[in-house]
């Protein structure tokens, strides 16, 4: 046992001595060599242009033997690249796991995996990322989608730092988003028109835009709705669901059925015996981006001589139109399914008393400059 012990740590001790700098072969690739915790000689090739890389690699591996041997690390596990990581990691447990996998797979497809598919990650450096960082923004793509990208690259990172696969987790900052002003039907003369060309559609078109303006969900939790989820005796909907997955923040929700809606709704249930109560012409659900969405929408903007507009702006029309009608943000918060007051709190301004017990915080008589005061004496 003493034997095997010490032979243990005189290989232990070998690995860290045994590291060669890297070398070059006749193609013009890098080499490292380096004997592991167990005494095994190891090696690992990088490309001509990877000599950085095999340095830092070397370093790496280095440290790593050196915290092994001082009983501050565990045995070293081999260091998946991140293609190898995404392919057996992180797709089957947290992509497949999500309500729309196909936003991870696009990220991955046209951005993720041309930056840093082949590098192991380990090699995903703070530096890298604020290279691809830059390319990024260099290629116009939008901030927001920019946020996108590269909060699913922290978040792969982070269950690789679980599964103690890197050991450093690089530094990744992601631009603030600019914050355009959102669109949305400023009145009731908007709301109308576009409700009326939105009849030119049908009945059912009609109560699915109606619904989407008074309850402010989304159109996966309205493509999703089931008449079980709707109790027009107690004016409430349900919200389970977003198509046949959880809603975004995984909860369920109760919104109420305003009086405006109520006739609609039942109107609709009457000439609807779907269990979904909005499905397609076949009957059945509709899919992500239906032509309802995608044709019928920006049709009735048109026809009512409205502006140009996203349909999640019906989701901004709601919001905007209960807080100028004197509607509680708390209460909002809670229809919408936001986790905090954060989201919310961009319709604050909207309120028609937001301001009114701030105005004369200072006092008529606060201290101003001597100008600023004769000009006040002259208008009393």
């Amino acid at each position: 046992m003493a034997r095997r012990r010490r032979r243990t740590m005189d290989n232990q001790k070998r690995s860290t001595r045994h590291a060669s700098l890297p070398s070059q072969d006749h193609n013009g690739a890098w080499r490292i060599r380096w004997v592991d915790a167990d005494g095994k000689r190891r090696s690992k090739n990088f490309p001509p242009n990877g000599y950085q890389d095999a340095i830092a690699e070397l370093e790496r591996i280095k440290g790593e033997l050196r915290a092994v041997k001082d009983g501050r690390a565990p045995m070293p596990k081999s260091v998946p690249t991140f293609d190898e990581f995404t392919a057996k990691f992180w797709l089957p447990n947290r992509t497949l796991q999500k309500r729309s996998p196909k936003d991870d797979q696009s990220i991955l497809r046209r951005h993720l995996s041309p930056a840093f598919g082949p590098l192991p990650l380990n090699l995903i450096s703070t530096a890298r990322v604020e290279a691809f960082k830059a390319d990024l923004v260099g290629n116009d793509l939008a901030p927001k989608t920019i946020n996108n990208v590269l909060t699913l690259l922290i978040s792969m990172l982070r269950y690789a730092h679980e599964l103690e696969l890197i050991f450093r987790l690089p530094k990744v900052s992601k631009p603030k988003p600019y914050r355009q002003n959102f669109a949305y039907l400023k009145n009731d003369n908007q709301i109308r028109a576009f409700l009326e060309s939105a009849k030119d559609h049908g009945e059912g078109p009609h109560a699915f835009f109606a619904t989407a303006i008074f309850t402010g969900m989304r159109a996966g939790e309205l493509f999703g709705l089931r008449w079980a989820d709707v109790d027009l005796e107690r004016r409430l909907i349900t919200v389970r669901r977003s198509f046949d997955k959880p809603t975004k923040s995984g909860h369920v929700r109760h919104v109420p059925i305003l009086d405006v809606l109520y006739p609609v709704l039942r109107s609709w249930r009457l000439q609807n015996a779907n269990d979904l109560v909005f499905p397609n012409a076949a009957g059945n659900m509709h899919t992500p981006s239906p032509r309802l969405v995608k044709e019928t929408f920006p049709a009735i903007l048109k026809t009512a001589k409205l502006p140009p507009m996203r349909f999640h702006d019906l989701r901004h029309t709601f919001a905007s139109q209960w807080v100028m009608r004197g509607g509680d943000l708390f209460k909002l918060q809670k229809i919408l399914g936001h986790a905090d007051q954060q989201m919310v709190q961009r319709y604050a301004h909207l309120a028609p008393e937001a301001f009114d017990s701030d105005r004369a915080i200072f006092g008529a008589d606060a201290p101003q400059a001597d100008n600023v005061a004769t000009l006040r004496n002259k208008t009393t």
